[in-house]
């Protein structure tokens, strides 16, 4: 008994030595860090000494098989590498794959598994990390200073690579290892703005950050103000009150005033810095000797004459309402930045009926009913030419004064008002339709001259002498022209036989 015991421990012993241990699969990655469709694709890795033959299986993110590859013949350092095999063989579809590596010993279930993303052109493998940079603020820098900072990872990773793309500035540089930034622009490198990319990657991983560099030219460097002995004090006589400041220290009269001007409007520090230490004067205007000019509103078009918008005040009543309600602190001169004329009562004399006295200038009195006659104003170029004061005292003092003459002029005024500024425009843009129409006017004008020797005191008086008017003005400008043309026609016709 004692001795088939003793056979047996020994035997069991002989197996244990001799008997190879499992040998599992340890690692498993891609030969390359990517594999076109076209390509073969290799698996290769590390497995423990013992048996050589090692699978890999590849399924997709369901779990269904794909198809094997394997190394029957692995190396006895433990390496081996897959029978290559087309990408198509095992990718069909976009999407996540596993490959599991794993001998007979081990089985799959308890193989090596990688991750791999197929993206329809390529299958490449999955990392298992974030690589992210952080957010990089726009930087501002002086030139012949030196800008310095660091790009960093929202996560700490290891073998990561800087770099810099789409058109870095000249002389920008970036520790490819730390992720610093070191550049110091030149003086001709400013004042400009530098937009590129910083570009971090971790094998076939990448990301990238926008960053925007603005370069400004140095401060003016303000000179210490020289120091006063003690034993010799100097008092400076005070200015009088009417002396002037004159340009200031800082202005380089070799240089043109107006780009003082434009950095004053446009860079934040040199204007605060400008604020700061000259406070004596009222402008960046004053300080460099340039007139500050005047601001004017949006709406002006300043190719346009600003007289056609003083014309406009004045002749449209529309007009002057929407810039009475949408500019109250202004007055069309302070608009269109010109001085507004200085004109004495007693030199322009007294304003005509229809029109009253408003900051020197006569202007359509607003309580009359009806408005400005605005064809004959432009035709005549005022207000108070004699024959616009003509239409518009017969307007005021005779139709205004009856029921029917007034329902006249409102129907008219709803007819005349929805062309008349477009025609006063075009008389006002061109001199020769001006005088078209000034001719045109002539007759009409000349036949209402007869109303001031009859009275109209009568509703029947005023329907009496409005439609006889307007039968006469219709003979003038239609038929008379019409039956000129007839008789002109027909005596071409005779001279023809």
């Amino acid at each position: 008994m004692h001795t088939k015991l003793g056979i047996f421990l020994v035997f069991l012993l002989a197996t244990i030595i001799i008997a190879p241990a499992y040998a599992n699969v340890t690692s498993v990655a891609l030969e390359k860090s990517f594999y076109i469709n076209e390509e073969e694709i290799t698996f290769v890795g590390q497995r423990q000494e013992g048996d050589k033959f090692v699978y890999i299986i590849i399924r997709d993110s369901t779990g269904a098989y794909k198809g094997m590859l394997s190394d029957p013949t692995s190396e006895s350092d433990g390496t081996y590498s897959t029978i290559p095999k087309t990408v198509s063989q095992f990718f069909d579809s976009e999407g996540t794959y596993n490959a599991t590596a794993f001998t007979d010993s081990q089985k799959e279930e308890f193989g090596i598994t990688i991750k791999l993303q197929y993206d329809g052109d390529k299958v490449s493998v999955l990392p298992d990390f974030v690589l992210t940079l952080n957010s990089i603020p726009d930087k501002t820098i002086e030139e012949k200073k030196t800008l310095v900072f660091t790009s960093t990872l929202t996560e700490s990773l290891t073998g990561v690579t800087f770099s810099l793309e789409k058109n870095p500035p000249m002389g920008a540089s970036i520790n490819s290892q730390t992720g610093q930034f070191t550049w110091t622009p030149t003086e001709s490198q400013g004042p400009n703005s530098y937009v590129f990319d910083i570009v971090v990657k971790k094998g076939s991983s990448e990301d990238r950050e926008n960053i925007k560099i603005t370069v400004t030219e140095p401060a003016p460097v303000i000179q210490p103000e020289p120091t006063v002995e003690e034993s010799a004090p100097v008092t400076e006589p005070e200015p009088e009150p009417t002396q002037e400041l004159g340009i200031a220290s800082f202005v380089d009269p070799k240089k043109d005033p107006q780009s003082y001007v434009d950095r004053y409007n446009n860079e934040p520090t040199y204007k605060k810095w400008f604020d700061e230490n000259y406070p004596e004067y009222s402008s960046i205007y004053e300080a460099v000797g340039l007139e500050k000019p005047k601001e004017i509103a949006s709406f002006v078009d300043p190719t346009l004459d600003p007289q056609f918008y003083i014309d406009r005040y004045n002749n449209e009543p529309q007009f002057r309402e929407w810039f009475d309600a949408n500019y109250p602190d202004m007055t069309i001169y302070d608009a269109i930045g010109v001085d507004k004329p200085e004109i004495k009562e007693q030199e322009m004399g007294q304003c005509g009926p229809g029109t009253i006295l408003v900051d020197g200038v006569c202007t359509p009195d607003e309580n009359q009913q009806g408005g400005g006659c605005l064809i004959a104003t432009a035709a005549y170029g005022s207000e108070l030419a004699p024959q616009v004061q003509q239409l518009r005292e017969l307007r005021d003092n005779s139709l205004l004064q009856t029921y029917s003459g007034t329902s006249f002029m409102n129907s008219f005024n709803d007819f005349y008002y929805s062309f008349s500024p477009t025609v006063a425009d075009w008389e006002r843009e061109n001199p020769a339709f001006k005088e078209f129409v000034k001719i045109s006017l002539t007759p009409l004008i000349s036949s209402l001259s007869i109303l001031n020797y009859v009275d109209m005191d009568s509703e029947a008086s005023v329907l009496g002498y409005g439609i006889s008017l307007i039968l006469l003005n219709v003979g003038m400008y239609f038929v008379a022209p019409a039956m000129l043309f007839f008789r002109i026609k027909k005596a071409k016709t005779r001279l023809s036989f």
